[in-house]
């Protein structure tokens, strides 16, 4: 039977004037808008992206104690050793993650399937990597399933980090399990190749180099004579609306906290109430571009390794 394509109709003005902004043909900007592509934020959010504008990668279960475990190998001058699959999601994997960690200055052996070797970590791998003094195994597209040789990596003193895209078991590996489709998994994309969870893991990593790293940000604001409030860490944010009665000064802050307080004239507070965090006050009028330049300032755009 011959198929009739049903084309939804767009805003050919819309169409034109967005082709026309973004220097792209009339097609692609057809297929934009069909898709709902209409504001700036979304269209540069997809022409142009900016690695700060991504959404947190510590959504994922076990990405931040795996960064920070990471972080503690590259910090103690340890040596990490990285198997991949031997296809060309695990071998794109491996560039990349080598990649990245080769600026740290870190000693790094690697290691995948060869001469038939079947897929998964395995004993021999496990092996090589004992005999290179390797302290900590990362392994890419694969692991999830491979419980026997995990224990057998810790039993010789090595720690394993999982990072895998594949269905798993209700029970996981005794290890940390970057994993998507784990059975806790509350991210919202599952379907990420195994090279895209490994990115996802090395964009955990970098965003660790940044001083806002495991640092608190809240945004105060009054509404009515309410005081809302809304805590973001590491890029992961909790909405916490506070009653009638509640105010700044019931919060407990640190001097490692960052607070924006937005029309702060309608707050009265007492500033010893912030126990030395850094405050900054806005006025709603100029709310959007100082929060963009805000945002910049601690973007992975203001990090290179030596």
């Amino acid at each position: 039977m011959k198929k009739n394509w049903i084309i939804n109709p767009v805003d050919k003005e819309l169409v034109a004037m967005i082709s026309g902004k973004y220097s792209i043909s009339n097609v692609i900007s057809e297929i934009l808008v069909s898709r709902g592509f209409q504001d700036d934020f979304e269209l540069l959010s997809f022409l142009k992206p900016e690695i700060f504008r991504m959404k947190s990668p510590f959504v994922i279960k076990d990405l931040l104690p795996a960064v920070m475990l990471i972080r503690n190998a590259i910090d103690n001058k340890q040596k990490i050793g990285i198997y991949s699959d031997s296809d060309l999601d695990g071998l794109s994997s491996l560039t990349l993650v080598l990649n990245f960690l080769s600026r740290t200055g870190i000693s790094l052996v690697s290691d995948y399937p060869k001469n038939g070797e079947s897929y998964g970590l395995n004993n021999g791998s496990i092996d090589y990597f004992h005999s290179e003094k390797v302290n900590l195994i990362l392994t890419l597209d694969c692991g999830i399933r491979d419980f026997k040789e995990i224990e057998y990596a810790q039993s010789l003193g090595m720690q394993v980090i999982v990072c895998d895209h594949h269905e798993t078991d209700k029970i996981l590996p005794n290890c940390l399990c970057v994993d998507p489709k784990r059975c806790d998994s509350d991210f919202e994309f599952k379907d990420l190749a195994g090279v895209g969870v490994a990115f996802k893991l090395m964009h955990g990593l970098f965003y660790s180099y940044l001083p806002v790293f495991n640092k608190n940000i809240f945004l105060a604001y009054k509404s009515g004579t309410h005081t809302h409030i809304v805590k973001t860490t590491n890029g992961v944010t909790i909405g916490m609306n506070q009653s009638e009665t509640s105010s700044l000064g019931n919060m407990s802050f640190s001097k490692d906290d960052f607070i924006i307080l937005l029309n702060a004239e309608a707050e009265e507070f007492n500033s010893a109430v912030f126990n030395g965090a850094d405050v900054k006050k806005l006025d709603s009028c100029t709310f959007s571009n100082e929060v963009t330049d805000l945002l910049k300032k601690i973007s992975f755009e203001f990090i290179s390794f030596n």
